[in-house]
């Protein structure tokens, strides 16, 4: 399966100080991660189970574990999710996300 699909992992910036304890404009700002994947279907049951719950599950993607490393949120073509799941298939991880919502 060719990985033609790309994702950015987003880790979320954390406020910095300066030595006087004062934030550091702009340090806050969000670290963005540009892997490859493979976009798949949210299996049929678990949205399901999802919904059932009040979440509406979205996409599901695949990618290598080494390039995953807990990022909350992911960007695919220009709109954010947040990750509602991981399941680890040793090499690869499968990321299920549902729609982000500030």
């Amino acid at each position: 399966m060719l990985y033609r699909d790309v994702l950015f992992l987003i880790t979320p910036g954390e406020e910095q100080q300066n030595e006087d304890g004062y934030p550091i404009p702009g340090s806050d700002q969000p670290e963005k991660k540009q892997v490859f994947v493979n976009k798949k279907d949210v299996k049929s049951s678990e949205f399901y189970f999802a919904a059932q719950a009040g979440e509406k599950l979205e996409q599901m993607f695949e990618l290598f574990s080494f390039d995953y490393n807990g990022q909350p949120q992911v960007e695919y073509q220009g709109k954010m999710y947040d990750v509602y799941r991981t399941y680890d298939k040793g090499e690869k991880i499968e990321l299920v996300c549902k729609r982000y919502v500030p």
